[in-house]
């Protein structure tokens, strides 16, 4: 399935906003064209369905815990780190997610950049 289907499919069945959908194929668009990077791969689907979460969860004034710690120590240590921080650090910048979203979404970004490097 492609990003713009998934994105409708969540539109269309309200788990996400347009505009939500738009800021997603926004983030999206800027990993391809700065980063180089696929989002055809399943990696790739879990980190866009963090978006819906977190979407749904700032709708309804949701809470999520931050990351553990033990969990963003093994983050740190990870070979894509460094790649997957500059990542989330223009993510960032584009959507401004809540603070206790970030490390779910280094979380997914460094699974994601490993996949990547398995494909090569």
């Amino acid at each position: 399935m492609t990003i713009q289907n998934r994105l409708d499919l969540f539109v269309a069945t309200s788990m996400i906003l347009p505009e939500e959908a738009q800021e997603i194929r926004l983030i999206c668009s800027i990993y391809q064209s700065e980063f180089k990077l696929d989002f055809g791969i399943e990696a790739a689907e879990r980190f866009i369905t963090h978006f819906v979460g977190m979407y749904q969860r700032v709708r309804n004034q949701q809470n999520i815990e931050v990351i553990p710690e033990v969990v963003m120590t093994q983050l740190i240590t990870d070979s894509s780190f460094n790649d997957a921080n500059i990542l989330l650090g223009r993510l960032i910048d584009v959507i401004k997610p809540p603070k206790e979203e970030e490390g779910y979404f280094l979380l997914h970004l460094i699974h994601y950049l490993g996949q990547q490097k398995e494909m090569i």
